[in-house]
């Protein structure tokens, strides 16, 4: 299972690589939308994680983007954020984001477990 993580902070960008690695899944990082939308064009990916403030084009944009040229599919999205606002959650809904994940209330092991709800790891 592959991976797309898009998050600017280089801590939790490793951070974030280094659990989803240990528990089997692949990673491909982008640390904005910018070259998130380049990833997304080069390969799919079973899930992607994209956080919502970034430089250059935050998250929302990115999404919008890469569904407008269609390299979403039926790929799950879900937001990592520090921003719990109800605005940003509607927009998410509208976007077809399957979960909104505040960075600041959940622990990584929360969201390992939440990545693996929608992109399981086969049994070998």
């Amino acid at each position: 299972m592959h991976i797309l993580l898009t998050e600017d902070d280089d801590f939790l960008r490793q951070v974030y690589t280094d659990q989803f690695t240990q528990a089997g899944y692949a990673v491909t990082c982008a640390e904005d939308g910018l070259l998130a939308l380049e990833k997304l064009k080069a390969r799919t990916f079973d899930l992607i994680l994209c956080d919502v403030l970034m430089p250059h084009m935050d998250g929302f944009h990115m999404l919008e983007s890469a569904k407008a040229a269609g390299l979403l599919g039926s790929t799950p999205v879900i937001m990592l954020t520090n921003v719990d606002d109800q605005k940003d959650r509607d927009t998410a809904v509208q976007l077809g984001v399957k979960e909104y994940f505040l960075k600041t209330s959940m622990n990584i092991d929360e969201l390992v477990q939440l990545v693996k709800v929608f992109a399981p790891i086969p049994k070998a």
